[in-house]
């Protein structure tokens, strides 16, 4: 909200919470018209063009289903669902209604993070294996560390590197991976990974490894890919291109949230589809969600899902 009252592109019409408290307190923030505890009571009222869908991962399909049924166009916080079926469903409502949708991947708007993506791809050669992590801490909130309502962290955080990873190497073919629960041990209700390691196969041949925690002193996050002729380094605020003789180094000066839901904006405005859809948002759940199935299964698992 605070990202959209600047941006001066679109108005904010109303909002829906079940905590009304709270959702007053944000309606006198951003002097927003109307205030609802019901979603749907919400789209009725305000008939917005586009609503952003920011409740927990388990809840995203009866939202998004209410706004196709209202030919209101969606942005969806990612993960797309912790459910494969339902997030299925979720892009099939899209498709059907022809609606605008867009996921929440902003790690895909950062402008120096897309210029040295295009060198990468442009100038680097064969692309021949990737490394991502996520390591910190827990998201203070409690469906976070519920299986059935977030998919746990390597669903509901590391999704942005598997986007990542699809993002810079292509679609992944098989998927094998382990997680446990080593740390976290003594927190009531707590039924996720807290260690995770996922071990890929893309369809180029490359190769992938994604580490993940929630139990670290410090945060880490970052990405990095080994081509023929060039190294990327991606440290989550900066990205690093180093050739055989010199480097080069991208920033992106503009927010990503604030470019993303910009990007929403636009191709609401025109109608046109975004860049950043709800397929994608399944194909990168796939790997979450894959990565889950094998460690359960103790065996390689094929993607499509």
């Amino acid at each position: 909200m605070q990202n959209l009252s600047g941006l001066g592109e679109a108005d904010l019409v109303a909002i829906a919470d079940l905590d009304m408290e709270r959702a007053r307190k944000v309606q006198d923030e951003f002097s927003i018209p109307g205030v609802y505890s019901d979603y749907r009571e919400m789209m009725d009222g305000a008939s917005p063009d586009g609503v952003f869908i920011c409740t927990p991962p388990s809840v995203h399909l009866g939202p998004v289903r209410a706004a196709c049924e209202r030919d209101i166009a969606v942005f969806v916080e990612k993960p797309l669902d912790c459910d494969i079926s339902a997030a299925r469903e979720s892009v099939e409502a899209c498709r059907s209604a022809g609606v605008v949708n867009q996921i929440g991947y902003h790690w895909r708007f950062n402008e120096g993070r897309a210029e040295a993506r295009r060198a990468l791809l442009e100038r680097g050669g064969s692309l021949g294996m990737f490394e991502g992590k996520w390591w910190g801490g827990i998201y203070n909130v409690p469906w976070w560390i519920r299986r059935e309502s977030s998919g746990g962290q390597i669903t509901e955080q590391t999704t942005h590197i598997f986007d990542q990873a699809r993002w810079l190497m292509g679609d992944v073919e098989s998927i094998q991976a382990l997680l446990a629960t080593r740390i976290n041990t003594g927190i009531e209700g707590y039924d996720i990974e807290d260690v995770s390691a996922v071990l890929m196969k893309f369809r180029s041949g490359a190769i992938g490894v994604v580490t993940s925690t929630n139990a670290s002193i410090g945060f880490e996050v970052g990405v990095k890919v080994v081509a023929e002729r060039v190294k990327y380094s991606d440290f989550s605020d900066r990205i690093v291109l180093s050739w055989e003789d010199h480097e080069d180094e991208f920033r992106g000066e503009r927010n990503p949230y604030e470019a993303e839901e910009a990007a929403f904006i636009r191709a609401v405005g025109v109608g046109e589809p975004s860049p950043v859809d709800l397929e994608e948002g399944y194909k990168s759940l796939e790997l979450s969600l894959g990565a889950v199935k094998s460690s359960q299964a103790g065996e390689r698992v094929n993607l499509p899902l």
